[in-house]
């Protein structure tokens, strides 16, 4: 089908505002989240193909691989190396709009304005060698 649905990026969104906030209570870093997002349409993995478990299962097991197979194989990449263990309790974010910040590391990670600029110029032109 051709629907699609940011309910996972809402979700991936939501985890990166905790880990935010409690930036060693995640075994994983922001990479981990970034690398799920890229490959979400890809059909690279079959964890995203279809509507349900069943269908999902069809693919892993005939017609592709897992995602979590390949994030295992880089796992060092995904690391938090600021991990600690955290047993006080359920982890409580703040849900005050102070709190909340836009995921500039997935919503402006294509932002022309980071390309170089032409040198000595202020325009917006994108630079290209």
């Amino acid at each position: 089908s051709e629907e699609r649905s940011p309910i996972f990026l809402l979700w991936l969104d939501c985890i990166w505002q905790i880990m935010r906030q409690f930036p060693s209570v995640f075994e994983f870093n922001e990479r981990l989240l970034l690398a799920l997002l890229d490959n979400l349409y890809s059909c690279r993995f079959g964890n995203f193909l279809s509507n349900c478990f069943l269908d999902r299962e069809k693919h892993l097991n005939t017609k592709s691989v897992s995602i979590w197979r390949w994030v295992e194989q880089n796992y060092a990449g995904f690391v938090n190396p600021h991990y600690e263990e955290y047993n006080e309790g359920p982890v409580i974010p703040s849900v005050n709009p102070k709190n909340i910040r836009v995921w500039e590391g997935y919503f402006a990670r294509f932002d022309l304005s980071q390309l170089p600029f032409l040198p000595g110029s202020n325009s917006p032109e994108v630079f290209y060698d």
